[in-house]
């Protein structure tokens, strides 16, 4: 399996998810990496079985560049592939979600001909600029793990 990991990140919270993600698939023998998604393209992402795209939770939003890269994706082949998400959040005390719910949102209208993992992983940070806490780090590569195993539904 080949996954890509895109990925928006202000404080470098999202980057730290992103590469604790490739590290599990890696790990589960998956060829993984993470990228910023003002460093790649929708027409790059033919080679992958699978694209992860992560971001911040701003508002009960993904920021902007992670919005953006999924819609760029409305005119790219992707049958048969699998896409996933994943957010960081602060300050709430209640999970958070609702950002990965507003990418699979999209999701299904920008490529709906992709497998949708509409669980995703909820990362949360200390404050608003983090660090993820310590728990998170095993949780974001053991997601990885998991997706490169096929047992993230």
């Amino acid at each position: 399996m080949k996954a890509i990991i895109v990925y928006e990140s202000k404080f470098g919270n999202s980057k730290r998810v992103a590469t604790h993600i490739a590290t599990g698939m890696t790990e589960a023998g998956a060829e993984a990496f993470a990228v910023h998604a003002k460093e790649t393209s929708a027409e790059k992402m033919a080679p992958y079985d699978l694209v992860v795209i992560g971001s911040p939770e701003r508002a009960g939003r993904p920021m902007k560049s992670a919005r953006k890269f999924l819609e760029s994706l409305a005119g790219v082949p992707m049958e048969g592939k699998t896409v996933a998400f994943f957010e960081t959040y602060g300050f709430a005390p209640e999970p958070g979600g609702k950002a990965v719910e507003k990418l699979v949102e999209m999701a299904r209208k920008y490529v709906p001909q992709a497998r949708l993992l509409a669980g995703g992983l909820s990362v949360r940070v200390k404050g608003t600029k983090g660090p993820i806490l310590e728990a998170e780090a095993p949780r974001a590569r053991e997601f990885g793990n998991k997706l490169a195993r096929g047992e993230v539904a």
